[in-house]
């Protein structure tokens, strides 16, 4: 794992405590991963006990554009991106592992695009840049310089353009890398209505919350297909509430609790009888 880590970019204290609240989930299922943290805080020292190392980011501007450079200065061959506000419920090493045939992957971003490009198909949507896995090589570092490029550019044509997510939309669009579209699982983003499939746990949880392991574990207290809502319940409580019918969620788990050869020729017997 010496040339494989993750890497956090964080750009004012608050930001910071935040990443290393993120870097300890990822620590507790993953002990044997490095970790980097790039941000504009001098006292390093709060951060070594946490992070293996910490890399300073000059002239920072709080915005998501503090994001771009530093990617490029990634010390592993194999990074995983994980924005401050990430929490990781499971390992990820099989990310790093399809980087064997992949040079980068993101997830889809909940919504598909917040700022419209007309020249590019509707069909290649914005792709979330909170959670990126990528390989040091020559496609992905042209990538990377683009989209930094592409990012000003649009910019200082328009005053609005000032998210990250459709100019990286533009550089992969415009790019050779080989892209790998992460399941939802692997950017479960939480600000918003979001589905879980079934057979897949939540691995990485994306948004802010009180208590990000409670709402993990509730995420993934089913095998069933979830959907999330957002504080559905807001005005009674501050909990998140993943919901199933009831009848499903028993069948479920009377299913899950059965042998895994009866629960293979149960589902047969319902395959081939679906299909009459």
């Amino acid at each position: 794992m010496k040339d494989t880590g993750i890497v956090y970019i964080a750009t004012g204290k608050k930001y910071v405590e935040e990443a290393a609240v993120s870097a300890r989930s990822a620590k507790e299922h993953m002990p044997d991963i490095r970790i980097t943290l790039f941000c504009d805080q001098t006292d390093e020292e709060s951060c070594r006990a946490i992070f293996d190392t910490v890399a300073y980011v000059s002239d920072p501007d709080g915005s998501c554009r503090d994001k771009i450079r530093p990617l490029l200065d990634t010390p592993y061959e194999r990074t995983l991106f994980l924005d401050t506000d990430t929490f990781v419920l499971a390992p990820l090493y099989d990310i790093f592992k399809m980087l064997d045939r992949f040079d980068i992957a993101l997830a889809h971003a909940p919504d598909r695009y917040q700022y419209h490009l007309p020249e590019l198909p509707d069909c290649f949507t914005e792709l979330n840049s909170g959670v990126i896995a990528f390989k040091k090589n020559e496609a992905v570092v042209d990538l990377l310089k683009r989209w930094e490029a592409v990012f000003y550019q649009m910019l200082a044509e328009d005053a609005e353009s000032h998210r990250d997510q459709h100019s990286l939309r533009y550089a992969i669009y415009h790019s050779d890398v080989r892209l790998l579209v992460l399941p939802p699982e692997y950017n479960f983003r939480t600000i918003c209505p979001n589905f879980a499939g079934k057979n897949c746990a939540v691995k990485i949880l994306h948004g802010r919350h009180a208590d990000s392991s409670k709402v993990g574990a509730k995420l993934n207290r089913s095998k069933g297909a979830r959907v999330f809502l957002e504080n559905p319940y807001k005005t009674i409580t501050d909990d998140l509430a993943t919901y199933e019918s009831l009848a499903k969620s028993t069948m479920n788990k009377i299913f899950e609790s059965l042998p895994v050869g009866l629960q293979k020729k149960l589902s047969n017997m319902r395959h081939n009888f679906s299909s009459r």
